[in-house]
């Protein structure tokens, strides 16, 4: 019986994020058959309330974050353009994609 690691990868529900987030859990299961990622899109499914922020705004990249900081999620697909000049504490880039 082969036992799988279980990796919850995180990232925001609009459409370029949710293709992001796909190319990166394929490269990772190329690299590691024995990993079983979820993909976990951020309020997916929620109804949205009022205010509600936009996709990659940085009010939800800061929630996202904080949810990894929080282990919500073991990590976080975020498009550069996207991230903070300065990541909060415990934070770091783990990889970069190509293009």
């Amino acid at each position: 019986m082969t036992t799988l690691t279980r990796c919850r990868i995180a990232s925001d529900a609009d459409h370029l994020s949710k293709l992001e987030l796909e190319e990166v859990s394929r490269q990772l299961r190329e690299l590691s058959p024995k990993l079983a990622i979820e993909e976990i899109l951020a309020d997916e499914g929620k109804p949205s309330a009022n205010g509600a922020s936009a996709p990659n705004s940085p009010s939800r990249i800061a929630r996202l974050m904080a949810g990894l900081l929080e282990q919500e999620f073991d990590a976080l697909v975020v498009n550069a353009a996207y991230l903070p000049s300065r990541l909060p504490a415990g934070l770091t880039i783990g990889a970069i994609t190509d293009r």
